[in-house]
């Protein structure tokens, strides 16, 4: 979870900074895949499910010239909520 926050966050402040968008993009994907891989050691840890909704937004907003990109990344974001609610009930 700590490494996908510290990816997160270096990519909420490259935004801030004017940092290129591809090395945000490939903060916030790689943080995902953190998150991703914490929630897989925890199902119940829903920071990490939270945290990889916000990539998820971040990188909707980088790619809003892609609509397949967006699509793509919408329908993943989506699942979040539902998820989480399956963890919390299950």
């Amino acid at each position: 979870y700590w490494l996908g926050f510290t990816k997160w966050r270096r990519a909420l402040n490259g935004f801030n900074d004017g940092a290129d968008p591809a090395e945000i993009a490939a903060d916030l994907n790689r943080a995902i895949a953190d998150f991703e891989r914490a929630v897989e050691a925890d199902p119940r840890f829903h920071d990490a499910r939270i945290g990889a909704a916000s990539c998820l937004g971040n990188l909707i907003f980088l790619n809003q010239s892609n609509p397949d990109k967006v699509r793509d990344l919408v329908t993943r974001s989506s699942a979040t909520p539902s998820n989480i609610l399956a963890a919390a009930s299950g």
